[in-house]
């Protein structure tokens, strides 16, 4: 099988020689990979020296030097937060293993249980389910941010809605007012029309009464005339017969 060309960094945190002996001769042993151990035997010293170091894997020991239990894995966790970490307990500790995965390791081994293909792996095991809780993380917080976005926008949406159910009710009251007013014209231009209707009907009865008077004015002078010709006539007459008859002296 060939040795794949990428190799994995180890940080080993581990105070007793016999043990971290132990892990390098696993390590050395694997097939697949090639691994690069760095040990250090407390907290203190590992965060002394190292700077921008990145590895692959933490293999930690959870009683070192300046570091016991539970608190042991919190302190590395911190200071390590992208790093997957792999709890290596005694036969008397296990429960504290299984707590610290609990608590966000990615596995723990017991020491003397360790054979090299269960340390490959675990290590394997662990950096690919470290990647995708780093991929679950990155994508909650993006749902995070896509949820608060909506939050957000569906607040913005209810003041949207707010002000147009307020423009509805004024452009309804002014829909209203309008109706009113339209009402009101048009009551104005019904009295208006009845208005000139009836000055119409007085017009109409005043040309009837002028027609009239005009045909009793036409039909007076007709008797006048008619009347002056019958006086004339017998004015002319009288005439007549005074001129004939004989005078008396």
């Amino acid at each position: 099988m060939e040795v794949q060309s990428d190799k994995k960094y180890i940080l080993l945190f581990e105070d007793q020689p016999g043990d971290v002996q132990m892990i390098s001769r696993l390590l050395e042993k694997m097939d697949d990979y090639q691994y690069e151990i760095t040990n250090f035997s407390s907290i203190s010293k590992a965060l002394k020296a190292l700077d921008s170091i990145q590895f692959d894997v933490i293999l930690l020991d959870l009683c070192l030097d300046d570091s016991t239990g539970l608190d042991t894995f919190v302190k590395v966790n911190k200071n390590f937060p992208k790093t997957p970490i792999i709890i290596l307990t005694g036969l008397d500790d296990t429960k504290l293993g299984i707590e610290a995965v609990y608590q966000g390791a990615q596995d723990y081994l017991v020491k003397k249980n360790i054979s090299k293909n269960l340390l490959n792996k675990s290590i394997q095991y662990s950096i690919e389910r470290k990647k995708n809780e780093i991929k679950l993380k990155v994508q909650a917080q993006e749902l995070k941010e896509a949820n608060h976005c909506l939050q957000q926008n569906y607040h913005d949406l209810l003041e949207v809605k707010k002000k147009l159910e307020e423009q509805i009710k004024l452009s309804d009251k002014k829909r209203i007012d309008l109706v009113s007013k339209i009402s009101e014209i048009s009551l104005k231009s019904a009295d208006m029309a009845q208005g000139r209707a009836e000055l119409l009907q007085r017009y109409q009865t005043l040309e009837t009464e002028n027609s009239t008077l005009r045909q009793q004015l036409i039909d007076y002078f007709k008797i006048l005339k008619e009347t002056n010709q019958e006086v004339d006539f017998l004015l002319e007459k009288q005439k007549l017969q005074t001129e004939e008859s004989p005078e008396y002296e």
